[in-house]
């Protein structure tokens, strides 16, 4: 038997990207459900010309109502979330259309992998719960930031991870839309932390929120309760460190910041971002032999295979650690070995403008 999927979308004002992301899935889904939240561009004509199923919804401030909204809406078996600069590849398409048939028991849902190439081509990765079944005790809950799963650990249902990757395209954002964008969701969080004040999943992104608008010493209020009450297996473990660890730096508590990285580093010793986070710290302390020490062995975890540990493009990760070397060599006088490490990087990735740089200095001696 072949369960039904619908696809849920929340948008407002995506027109640049929602016929390339509805085309991607139409054959994949039974039905699709668009809540708009506001649009003033063409997004409910390209919706209906897919034979969206549109619900117009008025804007409250509150991400999980209208993702809510959407599940109200939907009749299938199953729902498939995506935001409007999401979009599949053929063989994620393929991937897709054979799990469809493979979907049974409604006791189980399922992470895919999102990917991210930015303007600077660094690609990252990111695994989000994309399917669930549509059961009347699952719901959306918090007003930002959003999450699915709380019902599902308090239904003792199963997560599956499948390797099926859903590409976002979306362009860089600017400083001032970046700093708008946290001062909201920095607003937003506040409130919804007075009605679960002890949420580690709010405490973490209020936490993140406040590093990014440099409210360094509010942030490491959230972000130490997170940090205490956050279970090390989870997902944001090693982010809330980084978060953590750099508010206590930019704060000028270094004794702190060190003891929470290392404590992190206990529980994840080869995870990538914890070991670039140290690396970068001992060139604070002018310790430039020991931070190299570092990059080679983010270059050794790199050589391991996995391209997507820790969130992030392995083979990237490998090229940033040997420019951060190259740039050490150079403090160092070790020019020989500093060539070495930008030419690596030049087999990777040619168009490099920072090996092409340091390359580009000795051309004729």
């Amino acid at each position: 038997m072949t369960h039904s999927i619908a696809l849920n979308m929340i948008v407002k004002n995506e027109a640049k990207h929602l016929g390339k992301a509805l085309q991607s899935v139409a054959d994949c889904v039974d039905e699709i459900v668009i809540v708009d939240t506001g649009s003033e561009d063409n997004t409910l004509q390209i919706a209906e010309s897919f034979g969206a199923k549109v619900i117009e919804f008025d804007w409250i401030d509150d991400f999980a109502a209208a993702r809510n909204c959407a599940i109200g809406n939907s009749t299938s078996d199953w729902i498939l979330t995506l935001d409007a600069d999401e979009y599949l590849l053929p063989e994620a398409q393929l991937k897709l259309k054979q799990l469809k048939q493979e979907l049974t028991s409604p006791n189980f849902y399922y992470w895919f992998t999102r990917v991210f190439q930015k303007n600077n081509n660094a690609v990252t990765y990111q695994k989000k719960i994309y399917l669930f079944p549509n059961r009347p005790d699952i719901h959306w809950k918090f007003r930002v930031h959003e999450q699915i799963n709380h019902d599902f650990a308090l239904l003792d249902m199963q997560s599956r991870t499948i390797d099926l990757r859903i590409q976002l395209e979306r362009s860089d954002e600017t400083a001032e839309t970046r700093q708008k964008k946290s001062l909201y969701y920095y607003q937003l969080l506040l409130e919804e932390l007075e009605r679960y004040p002890n949420e580690s999943i709010l405490l973490y992104h209020l936490g993140k929120e406040c590093y990014m608008l440099k409210k360094y010493n509010e942030a490491i209020i959230y972000l130490q309760q997170a940090f205490d009450t956050l279970h090390e297996n989870s997902a944001l473990f090693s982010d809330l460190t980084y978060y953590l660890v750099s508010s206590l730096y930019s704060s000028g508590r270094m004794i702190e910041g060190w003891s929470a990285l290392k404590h992190a580093q206990e529980v994840f010793p080869e995870n990538i971002s914890l070991l670039n986070l140290e690396a970068s710290l001992m060139r604070v302390q002018k310790k430039p032999e020991k931070a190299a020490e570092l990059y080679l062995e983010v270059i050794e975890i790199c050589k391991s295979g996995d391209q997507t540990q820790d969130n992030i493009d392995t083979r990237q990760a490998s090229a940033s650690a040997r420019l951060n070397l190259a740039d050490i060599y150079m403090e160092l006088s070790q020019t020989d070995k500093a060539k070495q490490m930008w030419s690596a990087v030049l087999k990777d990735f040619p168009e490099n403008e920072w090996a092409l740089k340091g390359l580009n200095q000795f051309l004729g001696t």
